[in-house]
């Protein structure tokens, strides 16, 4: 009887022990990264040399500043959905070649509009030519970027063709010494329509910002020291929240501000 009760008493402790069990105890190796790289977020692709023509879509970015002469325009941009990132770098031509501009915006065909292209955070500097030229831009964001010494101008955007540049958006930049021409230039054609200029600086330039056509909107800018600070057409907008009324007259005014009458937005200064 005492022999069948240790046995049984052997098999209650020992049958736990089964149960808890543990598997090997040698490491599996070294952990596996567990974060995907940029990259595979967001696919990029580096800009490594200029001049260079994009062609198809896709998020591309400046791996360096380049200053060099120019022989062609220094980026094309020809294809939709194209985000250019200049991580901070400057795009600078060191010769006086005429016609070359350091951005060219612009589909390959007349007749078709160029949509939702992006430039932001760098600088554009030296061109005899303007700094960033756009036709038939739909739907573009250009912020966070200088445009200087640039003889043509520093920001132009127009229609090609038929097709206006409409819904366009420059926010946060500045232009300085494009003694050529506008600082920000939206040209004249009843399609181009749309466009804002927002939180945006102009400084000696022979036109601060200039909206030749009408139904657009320009906010929170400031001028100084051009020799026409602002040239807004009739029919465009102002305002930061509320939007008033459009302008019954054109705005025009000199580096000192002696032709403006009336500011009727309250929102431009200086």
């Amino acid at each position: 009887m005492k022999r069948h009760l240790a046995l049984a008493f052997a098999v209650i402790l020992w049958a736990p022990s089964l149960l808890l069990a543990q598997g090997s105890l040698t490491p599996p190796g070294a952990p596996a990264p567990s974060m995907k790289t940029l990259d595979q977020v967001e696919p990029r692709t580096a800009v490594t040399s200029l001049p260079l023509t994009i062609t198809q879509g896709g998020c591309y970015y400046l791996t360096k500043s380049f200053a060099q002469s120019f022989a062609a325009d220094a980026l094309t941009i020809e294809a939709d959905n194209v985000t250019v990132d200049f991580c901070g770098f400057t795009i600078q031509q060191t010769s006086a070649t005429a016609s070359i501009v350091g951005v060219r915006i612009e589909p390959l065909t007349a007749g078709s509009p160029l949509r939702n292209a992006v430039l932001r955070n760098g600088t554009i500097a030296g061109f005899a030519a303007v700094g960033i030229t756009c036709l038939g831009g739909r739907n573009c964001l250009i912020e966070n970027f200088a445009v200087m010494g640039c003889a043509g101008g520093g920001i132009a955007f127009q229609a090609f063709g038929t097709v206006g540049a409409a819904g366009n958006t420059f926010r946060r930049c500045r232009t300085n010494d494009n003694l050529g021409g506008s600082g920000i230039v939206l040209l004249s054609g009843a399609a181009n329509v749309g466009n804002v200029i927002e939180n945006c600086e102009s400084l000696n330039n022979t036109t601060g910002f200039a909206l030749a056509a009408g139904g657009n909107l320009i906010i929170g800018c400031r001028t100084s020291g051009n020799a026409n600070n602002y040239s807004i057409g009739i029919g465009n907008r102002g305002g930061v929240i509320v939007l008033p009324g459009t302008n019954a007259s054109s705005i025009n005014g000199s580096s000192g501000g002696t032709a403006i009458t009336t500011d009727p937005f309250a929102n431009l200064s200086f």
